[in-house]
Formats: structure tokens, sequence, C-alpha cells
């Protein structure tokens, strides 16, 4: 996306929402048209009013209209990025209240400020024909003279495709992967994750809530993992929390437990040793993991001592055939008086890498990316060449996920070998992965990828590579092991996905 010069742009504000959408988009070069509503308009009008006759022609250009941070959507309404300085202009047709601006302020310094420059932040209320000034922790009136020589004084700007500035993995914090940043609060979350974490803990304010069970489900990459430990907490500032992992505690569980007051963590495998009535609520992260009786006892301990319990989870995510079987998820779903809450939007998974995966998984359905290029698949036709390139890009900083080996019986997968392998890896999250597919997998009929049986007979490979994959953050490597029929199954979807 490119800049524009605002005052040549509100020239054209005569043309109606859609042809104004064109021109916007053509001028931009922004990949997709956005809406321009009429009262967008009026308010950018009035805001361009007061000033023109203060800032020189030239001095419009380099505003970045209506720029959002992809995947994450956090949007600015105009941004100039200067030599050294980033003026960020937001504009609003009524006030609302002077929390409600310095909060949007505050969130837009956090975006903004890992650009290294000077922040200035100013915000335009146009049924009080004012201008605020952010400073410090505080809105200050700003005279429109004093904006005007902001804008004059900017000094140089930045004209290129500005997204490759704001790269999504710079503000996505994990708080198994970067708990350091998770306990300090160096994060945000977005406004659908804030709805949810406010509603359960507004519910739980009162200490004794109209609901004793909480559900929050998502899809890989829409930010569940960060929103319920966020929500365990703000819970634990008055209530003392345990969480239950659904899997094996990472390194990023031992630090948060040494650094976060009234939260403890645990293995689920750790559930019977619990003394559940040290605790004023428990928060479950990847719940569809847990067996029936685990479930059954928690429910039980829960409803008998008036407690809490939040479960997050996405039942898409089983890794065996009991997990399958099970259906935690659905039986969560129905326990009584349970409050649910859905995650939809991705913010983890890049769109690009998101579409890929489907693809891989399903071969003859439609995606809507025309391009992979942070994605790269390598053929390997031995397994020794498969370990030197494993060892080659692990250099490069991509995590090599390796499937869950049985402890009993031998198999191919025993051949590459991983610290990390799909177990280990629930609820992280890598900027770089590498997956192996090899002989192991095949497509069916109907375009799906499947497998043959695991040496483990409960597990499912098709699902540990799924969960694998759905780690990833920016870039992605697939080495197609001794396998061509899907290596060149895989390339004729490729081509069909790609071609204009």
């Amino acid at each position: 996306m490119k800049p524009v010069n605002l005052y040549e742009f509100s020239k054209t504000f005569f043309l109606s929402e859609n042809p104004l959408s064109v021109y916007e988009k053509f001028n931009s070069q922004r990949n997709k048209s956005i809406q321009i509503k009429s009262r967008e308009i009026e308010t950018i009008q009035k805001c361009i009013s007061l000033l023109y006759e203060l800032v020189e022609l030239e001095n419009w250009d380099g505003f970045y209209y209506s720029f959002s941070i992809p995947q994450i959507s956090k949007e600015f309404d105009l941004l100039k990025l200067g030599d050294d300085k980033v003026l960020n202009l937001e504009l609003k047709s009524e006030y609302t209240s002077d929390e409600k601006l310095l909060k949007q302020l505050v969130r837009n310094n956090y975006y903004l400020s890992h650009l290294g420059k000077e922040i200035i932040e100013i915000v335009y209320v146009a049924d009080k024909n004012a201008f605020y000034l952010l400073k410090g922790d505080n809105l200050v009136d700003i005279d429109v003279t004093a904006v005007a020589e902001i804008i004059n004084g900017i000094g140089g700007f930045y004209e290129e495709d500005i997204e490759a500035l704001f790269k999504p993995a710079q503000f996505l914090v994990s708080p198994i992967n970067t708990p350091e940043k998770f306990v300090s609060g160096n994060y945000f979350l977005t406004d659908h994750q804030e709805t949810i974490r406010n509603a359960i803990i507004e519910d739980r304010g009162s200490g004794s809530g109209s609901s004793n069970f909480y559900q929050v489900t998502g899809g890989a990459g829409t930010g569940k993992t960060l929103l319920i430990y966020d929500i365990a907490k703000n819970l634990a500032r008055t209530k003392k929390i345990c969480v239950i992992h659904c899997a094996y505690l990472a390194d990023g569980h031992i630090y948060l437990n040494e650094h976060l007051n009234n939260v403890t963590i645990v293995s689920v495998k750790d559930t019977y040793g619990i003394n559940f009535g040290d605790y004023d609520g428990f928060v479950i992260d990847e719940a569809h993991r847990l067996r029936p009786a685990q479930l059954s006892l928690i429910c039980e301990k829960v409803t008998a001592l008036n407690k809490f319990c939040v479960f997050g989870g996405d039942g898409e995510q089983c890794l065996s055939k009991a997990e399958v079987k099970d259906n935690i998820s659905e039986k969560i779903n129905n326990l009584e008086g349970c409050k649910h809450f859905k995650l939809t939007n991705k913010i983890r998974t890049n769109p690009e890498l998101a579409d890929f995966i489907h693809l891989l998984r399903k071969i003859n359905d439609p995606v809507m990316t025309k391009s992979f290029p942070n994605v790269k698949i390598i053929y390997a036709d031995t397994y020794e060449y498969a370990n030197v390139l494993i060892e080659k890009y692990s250099k490069k900083g991509y995590k090599y996920i390796s499937y869950t080996q049985s402890a009993y019986y031998s198999h191919n997968i025993d051949k590459i070998q991983s610290s990390d392998n799909t177990h280990k890896v629930v609820g992280q999250e890598f900027d770089n992965v590498l997956m192996v597919i090899n002989e192991s997998f095949a497509y069916l009929d109907d375009g799906r990828l499947g497998a043959y049986e695991h040496p483990v007979p409960d597990y499912l490979f098709a699902q540990l590579l799924y969960q694998g994959l759905t780690r990833v953050r920016e870039k992605l490597i697939i080495i197609v092991l001794n396998n061509k029929t899907v290596f060149e199954k895989l390339m004729g979807a490729i081509k069909n996905a790609t071609k204009d």
C-alpha cells in the first residue's frame, strides 16, 4: 500500500462510495478496495478545511489512509512516516469519552513504537471541531495552528509499501514462546478477544457469576491460547487460578509459573493431584484433549465447590482416534449453563499459509491465494538427504517438528528425530516451521490427504501433520520424502490454484 496526497484525494469526495473506493485503491495500490462511508468523508473534509490554508500542498503528501496491519486488523485512520517522526491522526465524527480516545491512542503507540521514531498522536473530533494531542498518558487540547506546524514539520516521508514495515509477527505474543512479553503486558488483544475476555471477567466480578462453566473455541491461529492465558492473568488479580495445560509443559510454562502471581500451571497428567479447594477458578488450555474421566472430575469438583472453569479448545485439533471418539468439545458444549464464546478471525496464521495448508490437506478445494512466496516445497529421495536438508534449514531458523514416535514399535519416522515432536509443541507457535511428508501419506480419491496407520494405533498421522503445520506464523517448508505420487498431485493442485 502506497501513500496519497490527502488534500488531492479530498478533491474526489464528490464521487459516490463505490467509485471513490475504486479511485482510492488505484492511487494507494492497496490489494483490496475498502468501503469509504459518507460520514468518514464528511469528517475528513471538515478536518482538512481547518488546516488547508496553514499546510503547504506538498506537505499533504505521504499520508497512508485507513491502513490496517495484516492479520491483526489494527487500523490507523491517517499515518505519515517522516524521517524521524511518525504522525498518527485519528478521525472521529463524534466525541465518545477521553477514556476511549486514550485507549485507542495508547494502543496505536504500541504498534508504532517498533519504528524507532518520535510518535505524535492527534485525534480530531468533528462534532466538537477540536484536536487533541496524546501527551504522556493524557489528552490535551491542541489548536489548529499547532497541528499545522506539526504536519509542516514532519520533513521527508516514506512512500513505499507500508506493509513491509509492519510484519504481524512483530506484534503477536505467545504466552508460551514469549512469556517475558506476556508477563510484562507488552501485548494487546484484538477487539473480539477483548470482548470475550471482558464478558467472562465481568460475569465473575461479583465473586459468583451466573455460570460455573465457560467455553472459548476457535480454529488454529485465532489467538485462542493468548486469550485463555490473558483471562487467567486478569482473573488472578483477585482470585487464585489453576491453569491445566492438556499437553507437555514447555519452558514458557515454567517461566509463567515463576512470574505470574496467583497462577499455577500444571500438566493435565497431574489433574488427579490437584486440591481443587485451594483455587477460586480453573482455566483449561487445549481442553479438547481432556480424557472423559478428567473432564468428569473437573466438572464434579467445580460444581460441588461452586468454583468456575474456563475451557479453551478446538475440536479440529484432535491428535488421536480416542480424542475424536471422546468428542470432549461437544461434551463441554452440553454442560448445563455453560456460556459459549467463539473466536473466528485468524490473527496468527498468515492468510497465504492458511490457504496453502488447506490446499495441502484438500487438493480439490479452491483457495483465494494465487501465489505462495512464503512456502518452499523440496523433494528428498532418501532419509539421509532429508536429514541434511533439516540440518541446513534448522540453522536458518526453521523449527523442525517431527511426528510423535512410538516407544515400542519402530517406523520410518524414527529415521528423522527431533526433540520437538507434534505432541510437545501443542499450544506453541514459531515464525518458521519445517515438516516432512513421507511414505506414510497418500491422497484419497476425494482429494483429502490421508495417511496409513501410525505405529501407535491410536495416533492419526494426518492430524499430527496438521498440528505441526498450524504452529507456523511466517514461513513454511515441506519436505516430501520418497513419495512421488503425493509430490506430483500437490504440484498439480498448486498449478491449478495459482493459474490466472
